[in-house]
């Protein structure tokens, strides 16, 4: 299936996100990973992968914020509008932060 534009800009992203961590925090792994041309195809997999795992985390909130029954209007309007913040916030925590391996 087709990627739409939005979903090239939000791969993009986390690309752009875990090549700026490398550089500033593993420069050494970073140059030794553009030296042996392992960089574009090692932050093209991250991406992915962070996309995939964005997708999943944001539905799994939307789910949970749904399913209380007992949760006002207000309350589950709020859940929802900060579910692609706490999902970019896992995704950058468990996956584009961590050290190269």
């Amino acid at each position: 299936m087709p990627m739409t534009a939005g979903e090239d800009r939000e791969i993009n992203a986390f690309r752009l996100a875990r090549e700026r961590f490398l550089k500033e925090s593993y420069p050494e792994e970073y140059d030794r990973m553009q030296k042996d041309g392992t960089l574009e195809a090692s932050l093209q997999e991250t991406a992915l992968e962070a996309k995939e795992m964005f997708d999943r985390v944001e539905r799994q909130i939307r789910e949970q914020a749904l399913a209380k029954p007992d949760a006002s209007f207000q309350d589950t309007a709020e859940a929802l509008k900060r579910a692609p913040v706490m999902a970019s916030e896992v995704v950058a925590e468990e996956l584009i932060q961590t050290p190269p391996s």
